[in-house]
């Protein structure tokens, strides 16, 4: 609406436009996304935004770029900071909070094998042990 001479004008809204921007807004939003979980997971593997770029062959400044949302990597810059960065693709773009499913599905795999070897009583122990510690953490 406009405010003209002490009384409002209804405008018509262009639907297209009201589309464009809701698209506009989810856009910088998943790319805020993806900027910060690049930086954390920089951060975590000790390296500087020079580093990162030049193991996936890009310049500091889009690093940069991608880690303040000002612009969001391609699919190919994407899986190669996954790769680089040793997390998942999904993860960076928010699509799970799973860092790096290959590592949970190994650990995962591991204590199913260790949990086999106990017979069911001990194993509803375990359980409960882990429920237990789970609680305690959650504290």
């Amino acid at each position: 609406m406009r405010h003209v001479k002490g009384e409002f004008q209804k405008r018509e809204i262009n639907e297209e436009f009201v589309e464009t921007v809701i698209v506009m807004s989810e856009f910088d939003e998943n790319q805020l996304c993806v900027g910060n979980r690049v930086r954390i997971a920089r951060k975590n593997m000790r390296m500087t935004q020079q580093q990162l770029a030049d193991k996936i062959h890009v310049t500091k400044a889009a690093i940069s770029s991608y880690e303040i949302g000002r612009t969001i990597p391609d699919a190919s810059i994407l899986r190669d900071l996954s790769d680089a960065l040793e997390v998942s693709a999904d993860w960076l773009t928010g699509r799970t909070q799973i860092e790096n499913e290959s590592f949970v599905n190994s650990i995962l795999h591991d204590i199913v094998l260790i949990i086999t070897k106990y017979t069911k009583e001990e194993q509803q122990i375990l359980l409960k042990g882990m429920q237990l510690l789970s609680n305690k953490k959650d504290r």
